[in-house]
């Protein structure tokens, strides 16, 4: 599987494609090849085929969080705003501390113009873990956004974590 990964970081899609393939063809239950073929078609805008396995990552275990958050993900791209929602709250029921769910459901609400629930995404991600590396983007949403104190804390924070 190293192998693969590293084909589709190097951007050789038909080698990465070929190995994920033949992984599932040795294991059609192994959730991650398929979850990874979706990566990589979702890697290369082929959306309807991610989509496809994503889903069949899911019928293999419906609390993959990855396969769960990029089908998120393409129905993001595909403009589906109302799965985008539900996909990404039913991945914050099963698991509430996954980072990437609330910058991606943050997205989405700014999309649809929802600036509340998008503060608040923002703010789950500072009680989940202020060391995250997403959090330098926030600070600047938090000042863009006019939440000037949240931002100063935050500088703060980091300020004292770095002496």
């Amino acid at each position: 599987m190293k192998q693969t990964q590293l084909y589709q970081k190097m951007q050789q899609y038909e080698e990465a494609e070929k190995s994920f393939l033949k992984a599932i063809d040795l294991n059609a239950q192994d959730r991650n090849a398929n979850c990874g073929l979706g990566s990589l078609y979702l890697q290369m805008n082929r959306l309807e085929e991610a989509k496809q396995w994503f889903l069949k990552a899911l019928q293999i275990n419906p609390y993959h969080t990855d396969a769960l958050n990029n089908l998120g993900n393409i129905y993001f791209m595909m403009d589906m705003l109302d799965e985008i929602k539900q996909q990404y709250l039913k991945i914050i029921k099963i698991n509430p501390s996954y980072v990437d769910t609330y910058r991606n459901l943050g997205a989405a609400y700014s999309k649809i113009n929802m600036q509340e629930e998008d503060k608040q995404c923002y703010l789950n991600i500072l009680q989940i873990n202020s060391q995250n590396h997403y959090l330098d983007k926030f600070y600047i949403n938090f000042w863009e956004m006019g939440l000037f104190q949240n931002y100063l804390k935050q500088l703060k924070i980091i300020i004292e974590f770095k002496k």
